[in-house]
């Protein structure tokens, strides 16, 4: 796996960084690749607008990310910005599934992820969420979803938001949720994913 980051401010900053040649090259050649948003902004249009950016220079991407309280950046926190981190991977798929949680109960949305997950027929190496907790009870979420994960890594964290207590937001894609989940699964023999805890 191959990783490109940086932090951003506008579209023309990121139009400049996504035309480099090399990552180009990197997304052409990988089997897959994953682009992570992590923002401040915590405004729905700023998502479509950088989705859109994204898509319009390299197409056949993943999209996934979520609103902050600090974004982090080559082992640094920074602050009232964008992150954006691609990683190029070789041989690993990566399959994205987004459930809303605004219309039903969140143990129903972790049941329903882990079927979705449960129908993938190769080896899912880890499991990366995404998730509202500040909107949704993520406790029952991940209660529904315990029964198809036991087996797997299951890693990742919750979307923040500097003003509001509940005006959180991930992104899956085109698809951008204020009460839901996003799962990434990576898919593949030869990827190690190690996982480990930390607080703070």
């Amino acid at each position: 796996m191959k990783q490109e980051i940086i932090n951003v401010n506008n579209l023309e900053d990121i139009k400049h960084f996504l035309s480099q040649k090399n990552i180009y090259m990197e997304a052409q050649k990988s089997k897959s690749t994953l682009v992570q948003v992590y923002s401040s902004n915590n405004d729905i249009t700023w998502y479509t607008s950088v989705v859109e950016c994204i898509l319009g220079i390299i197409p056949n991407v993943y999209i996934v990310g979520a609103s902050t309280v600090g974004e982090i950046i080559k082992g640094k926190t920074s602050r009232g910005e964008t992150v954006i981190a691609l990683s190029f991977f070789e041989l690993t798929e990566i399959k994205v599934i987004a459930e809303d949680c605004s219309k039903k109960d969140e143990a129903d949305c972790g049941f329903d992820l882990g079927k979705q997950l449960e129908s993938i027929k190769n080896r899912i190496a880890g499991i990366q969420l995404l998730t509202t907790p500040l909107s949704i009870n993520t406790e029952k979420l991940l209660k529904g979803l315990r029964s198809y994960t036991k087996k797997t890594s299951v890693f990742g964290g919750g979307a923040g938001d500097y003003y509001a207590t509940s005006n959180t937001i991930v992104i899956a894609g085109r698809d951008k949720l204020k009460k839901g989940i996003v799962a990434v699964a990576y898919i593949g023999e030869d990827l190690l994913i190690e996982t480990c805890m930390y607080l703070g």
